[in-house]
């Protein structure tokens, strides 16, 4: 099984994989949480926009209402609550969760159940594989809490077997398949500040495929300014209009402007974008506006 968050990327990843393994992706379930919850409570989407009007079932609650099932609250007279859970998962071994850097509470004690986080035999356990990045957490609005990503080596960690300690596998992503090198190089040097992320000590690196383009990508040549000049481009409403500098005077600017980032005398020649308002000219390198 996959969980993801929603629709789109539900049918993004039902696309990928078929496109991986072609008719075996048929095995594969792919739900959005609130989808595999009403599954488990076995209602439908049109059933929860007719109950959200009164007192039913309303969209905040389907995950809950699905935790306190798989809890056993709801288990029939004489069945264990793992035995219940048992037969709500059905024969399920593996599952994915997208994204697992923006699970809040629910989500994250949803998923433990599903896997069996709490069972102490490793035949009662889903295995789990979590694909997330703790440089993308976006949704700490909605309750997304960073540290379930980071603790998930403690949560799954396999101590079934007294003698052995089966530990978590961690596999590092660190190929961009989207940024050209410029960008990859800019945004790696902005985000090296944030000293407590996990993969600190993995750098992101551009695909292996796209190794040999130009730093500017594929657009580099198109570049109409080019070169090593100093510019200025001043938009005024539709109007836009480029000034070139010469040497000396784009030096000038820039040693004002403090971005004589050599330190030692010499200056790196970068060069200027800028962009017009009524409060004069705002200046970026064109390499990290790419």
């Amino acid at each position: 099984m996959v969980l993801c968050f929603n629709r789109h990327a539900a049918l993004e990843l039902r696309r990928r994989i078929w496109k991986l393994v072609g008719v075996n992706a048929a095995g594969v379930i792919i739900q959005t949480f609130h989808g595999l919850a009403l599954k488990i409570l076995g209602r439908t989407m049109a059933q929860l926009e007719t109950e959200s009007t009164g007192k039913g079932l309303s969209f905040n609650t389907i995950i809950p209402e699905a935790i306190e099932l798989l809890k056993g609250a709801s288990a029939p007279i004489g069945m264990e609550a793992d035995a219940f859970r048992t037969r709500l998962v059905g024969n399920l071994t593996h599952i994915l969760v997208d994204e697992y850097q923006d699970i809040e509470s629910d989500a994250y004690e949803f998923v433990g159940l599903l896997a069996g986080k709490a069972q102490l035999g490793a035949e009662n356990r889903l295995q789990i594989l979590a694909v997330g990045d703790d440089g993308q957490s976006i949704y700490q609005f909605a309750g997304a809490n960073i540290e379930f990503i980071r603790r998930f080596r403690d949560d799954y960690v396999d101590r079934s077997n007294p003698k052995f300690t089966k530990e978590v596998n961690v596999h590092f992503l660190i190929d961009n398949y989207r940024s050209t090198k410029n960008i990859i190089t800019g945004a790696s040097a902005l985000i090296s500040h944030n000293t407590d992320r996990m993969k600190t000590d993995h750098p992101i690196q551009i695909d292996p495929e796209r190794l040999r383009d130009a730093n500017g990508g594929s657009l580099e040549n198109l570049d109409s300014v080019g070169g090593e000049r100093y510019c200025i481009a001043v938009f005024e409403q539709e109007r836009e209009s480029i000034t070139e500098l010469d040497d000396e005077t784009g030096a000038k600017l820039a040693r004002e402007l403090d971005f004589d980032e050599a330190g030692d005398g010499t200056f790196q020649r970068p060069r200027w974008a800028g962009v017009g308002t009524g409060h004069g000219l705002q200046f970026n390198r064109l390499e990290e506006l790419r």
